[in-house]
Formats: structure tokens, sequence, C-alpha cells
């Protein structure tokens, strides 16, 4: 008895051929075969997978974020006045919350935050100044570099403030007694 013949498989649509090419419309059929394949443990080749590898200390140091960072080194003790300079402070601290830090330390004289005049945010540095100048200085010893608020602080000494005289305490420059005049001699002047 004659086989039937197997009916003719249907040519792909335009559609159908430029999702497979770029390996988009394939059947639930193929991909049930691709997985069987791979469970099977065929000869199929898996894709390199990629792997990072850890860069050397000195790279590291180079850019890496992630790598530990070297502590910032100390400025000159505090000067005799105990004002500190607070900086890389986060935009949301607050002079309170800067307060409760540093009464660990001693007896907090002031704390000023310093704030843009146009937009009332913080400029993300402060001021803080300390009864006693030995309490400024173990402050700023010990968190120079801490984590506050997400942020590392900055913590050093202040420089002295430069005072502007006001121009009501300046006594108004004495007024130059004007010069008498060259007397003239009759002769330099002509008389009619």
């Amino acid at each position: 008895m004659p086989r039937p013949e197997p009916a003719p498989a249907k040519k792909p649509s335009l559609l159908r051929r430029i999702l497979s090419f770029f390996g988009i419309g394939k059947k639930k059929d193929e991909l049930k075969k691709n997985l069987n394949k791979d469970a099977a443990g065929s000869d199929k080749q898996t894709p390199k997978q990629r792997v990072r590898i850890a860069k050397s200390a000195q790279n590291r140091a180079a850019g890496n974020p992630a790598a530990p960072r070297k502590r910032r080194p100390n400025s000159t003790p505090p000067t005799q006045n105990g004002r500190l300079y607070v900086g890389n402070l986060s935009f949301e601290a607050t002079e309170a919350e800067l307060e409760d830090l540093f009464k660990g330390f001693g007896n907090v004289r002031s704390v000023e935050v310093i704030y843009n005049p146009r937009t009332y945010k913080s400029k993300g540095y402060a001021f803080v100044e300390m009864c006693r100048t030995e309490d400024a200085r173990r402050a700023a010893e010990i968190l120079h570099g801490q984590p506050f608020m997400g942020r590392e602080m900055m913590v050093s000494a202040a420089s002295e403030r430069r005072e502007k005289p006001e121009e009501t305490e300046q006594a108004p420059a004495p007024a130059a007694e004007p010069t008498p005049a060259p007397e003239t001699t009759a002769a330099s002047s002509p008389e009619a």
C-alpha cells in the first residue's frame, strides 16, 4: 500500500522570516526542543561567563570607589578660641543635630550651619565653637573622617575671623586746611 506523502511544509511568511533572523519569533516547539537538548547534555557550547577579576591594591586606590579610603590628614590644631570648621556635611544636617554630636566632647558655645541666602538650603559646611580649646582638639581628632548622616565629615580648625570695621566706629578724616594763596606783588599785577 502506498504511503501517503506528507504535506509540504508551509513557507514561513515574510514577518516570521524577519523575526527568526533576529531570533525573536521562535515557536514554542523549537524552544522546548532547545530546552530538552540542554538538559540532556548536548554538545552545544555554553556562552562564556564574564568574570570580574579583583584589581591590585595600587589599582584600587587609583579610582575604585569600593577601595578602602585613606583617612584625610588633620589640619592644624584649633585656634585659641576653639572654633572648628565642619565640612562635607549632609545638606539635611541641622544645627541641633550638630550640637548634639559635639556635646559629647564638651560644652558647645555656638553652632552655625551656613545657608545659601537665596534658596535657604545648606551649603554643606558649618562652624562649631567649643568653650574649651582642649575639647575642640579632641573633637577634631576623633570626628575627622567619621560618617555623619551618610557623608564623611571633615573637621578641622577654622581660620580666624576677619572682622570688618564698621563705618560708624571710624573717625572722620581731619579736613585739610586750605593753603594760603601766594601773595601777589604790585609789580606783577597790572593796575590801570
